[in-house]
């Protein structure tokens, strides 16, 4: 019994080993075949990316990355997605580049690879610079070489000298802070190349601030570094282009600028030569070519990135377009119907009858015409407003409810509620738009008529201000402090309106808030005109507006600063509300600091 027992743990044991040396011999092929395949999808890939070939690089990184994590080679599957972010960015496809770099901290995080999260937060520093938010952009950056550590030097030097070329327009000090950092590292590594990479960016940024002491150092160890064996490095070629600046070789430098691929923003070096040499217009033309090749940019970017968010949507698009048509066609068959009816009716009514009506309605349009005439200016400027201050935040709204909404999208609830934040924000911005628009069509009828006294209540001036101030406090910046001084006592009323009164209060402390950055606002209470005015003034010590603009900000959507929020209705709409009040809102031209609006208004007995 004992020996039988044995000859079946024997048999057991055999079967177990056999099994086992069968998916050791099983994993042994498999781990081969995906070499094979690894080895065999590295070279086109590369290739791929090399050539920019939007058509063949998507798929093969896919499949080389599915490679890579099945081969639980996890260091080249992490380089293999951050060159697939670095191919969206350089090809303007930032949507693309965000879900890679989303799904590839979610694998870092599956992995618990800490040691690597560095990259995510340096190619996340990457889709902000393109995206031209250099203040996000730097802080990733940071955040990334705080993580790396000492752990990857050519990262760090790489990273380095992109804050130095991202920062000389900025903070020249803080730029050539980590232009030195980059050389110490590269010095520190014994690297030949990124030494010379990195002295080549020390140099392009002590030639972009004017520093010709510090460019002639670098220049000087640029080239010990080199000798007779150059190396073919990212700003090699500026290097040349600067000296020949500094020895005001202009023309040479710009036949070097066109020739030669600089590999650094060309079109601001180009500007940058026409200011050493003194050609004022040449620089202007330049900088007017680079706003418009910087806008083209932007509009081409948003334009690839907005058709690839809605690309999903497509098919739901298709049929409400084609439920749409059906209803349309509907609609057109009533009213072909409806006009046949009208028109056997007008004939049979007779032709005087229809003369009568056609004269009529030929008055109709010519005042329809004059009218139009009239709102033409209007319309132009609403289209020129409206196409930026509403896409912006409706195509944010857009994308973020796409992301939401995607059911490839892996999100946690943390970035779902940042989400709906940013989506609540930006309909707030619409929603203001058009409370604004609404605002002024009232306003408008408003003014046409000066409200009869009969109708007006007593108001109390002090109490009024008070409250618009209290309600706006929320809105004002922090370094900006609020005052209120009035000549008047606490129990004085006049005959007014008060939801006139404060709308006008709303909207000029509302501009002040915007262009008041520190000191104070004031409003101010008095009377005049020998007791027959009220006169309420609006002091900031915001920016100041030239005189000859003192009529000009009064009329529909005029912004003197196009970055400024908001649409340019706010004093059009004060001036109507007062008119309705009998009333004025001016620009005080004589005020010496920031800019002083006053409302006057009569008083009635």
């Amino acid at each position: 019994m004992i020996r039988l027992n044995s000859t079946i743990e024997c048999l057991i044991l055999t079967v177990v080993c056999m099994i086992l040396s069968m998916d050791a011999v099983s994993a042994k092929r498999e781990a081969e075949d995906l070499k094979v395949e690894i080895d065999n999808l590295l070279p086109q890939f590369f290739e791929a990316y090399e050539n920019d070939d939007e058509t063949r690089f998507p798929p093969l990184a896919t499949e080389l990355a599915e490679a890579l994590r099945d081969a639980n080679d996890n260091v080249r599957y992490y380089k293999i997605r951050a060159n697939e972010v670095y191919f969206n960015l350089r090809n303007r496809h930032l949507y693309r580049a965000m879900q890679v770099v989303r799904r590839l901290d979610e694998d870092m995080h599956t992995d618990r690879a800490t040691d690597y999260y560095y990259m995510v937060q340096g190619l996340m520093g990457d889709i902000y610079l393109a995206c031209h938010n250099t203040t996000k952009a730097e802080d990733y950056y940071l955040r990334a070489l705080e993580s790396c550590g000492n752990r990857d030097p050519q990262f760090y030097i790489q990273t380095s000298m992109g804050l130095a070329e991202m920062l000389f327009m900025r903070t020249p000090a803080d730029a050539e802070k980590w232009g030195d950092k980059a050389i110490a590292e590269a010095k520190r590594l014994g690297d030949r190349e990124l030494l010379s990479m990195a002295t080549a960016m020390r140099g392009y940024v002590a030639f972009m601030v004017d520093d010709a002491e510090t460019f002639a150092t670098q220049y000087k160890t640029y080239r010990e570094i080199n000798g007779k064996k150059p190396v073919e490095t990212h700003y090699a070629n500026i290097m040349e282009v600067a000296q020949q600046a500094f020895n005001k070789h202009y023309d040479d430098a710009l036949l070097t600028v066109q020739r030669g691929k600089l590999n650094v923003d060309s079109s601001l070096v180009v500007i940058k030569l026409h200011v050493m040499a003194g050609h004022v217009d040449r620089s202007f033309q330049a900088m007017r070519r680079r706003y418009i090749e910087m806008d083209s940019i932007y509009s081409e970017a948003q334009n690839t990135n907005y058709d690839e968010m809605v690309a999903e949507r497509k098919l739901i698009q298709s049929q409400e377009e084609a439920e749409a048509n059906r209803l349309l066609a509907k609609k057109l068959t009533y009213s072909l119907i409806g006009l046949t009816v009208v028109y056997v009716f007008v004939y049979i009514m007779g032709r005087r009858r229809l003369m009568r009506k056609i004269w009529s309605r030929n008055r109709r349009l010519k005042e329809a015409a004059l009218l139009a005439e009239q709102s033409d200016k209007m319309k132009t400027a609403f289209i020129k407003h409206m196409s930026h201050e509403i896409r912006t935040p409706l195509n944010a709204v857009s994308g973020f409810s796409q992301l939401i909404c995607s059911p490839d999208m892996e999100l946690s609830e943390v970035e779902k509620e940042d989400m709906r934040q940013r989506i609540a924000a930006n309909v707030n911005d619409i929603t203001a738009i058009v409370d604004e628009l609404l605002e002024l069509s009232k306003s408008e009828s408003e003014s046409n008529v000066v409200m009869p006294v009969e109708r007006l209540t007593d108001v109390n001036c002090n109490e009024v201000c008070r409250s618009v101030m209290q309600a706006m406090a929320h809105k004002n910046p922090s370094g900006v402090e609020m005052r209120f001084t009035s000549a008047l006592k606490d129990d004085f009323t006049f005959k007014s309106d008060a939801n006139k009164l404060g709308r006008i209060l709303s909207h000029l402390i509302d501009n002040a808030q915007k262009f008041t950055q520190t000191g104070y606002i004031l409003v101010g209470c008095l009377l005049t005109d020998g007791g027959h005015k009220l006169e309420i003034s609006v002091l900031d010590t915001g920016i100041e507006i030239p005189p000859k603009d003192a009529e000009r900000i009064f009329e529909n959507f005029v912004k003197l600063n196009d970055f400024k929020e908001g649409i340019g209705l706010g004093l059009p709409i004060c001036r109507r509300l007062a008119s309705s009040l009998g009333g004025t809102v001016t620009l005080d031209t004589n005020n010496e600091r920031g800019s002083r609006f006053i409302v006057s208004l009569p008083l009635f007995g």
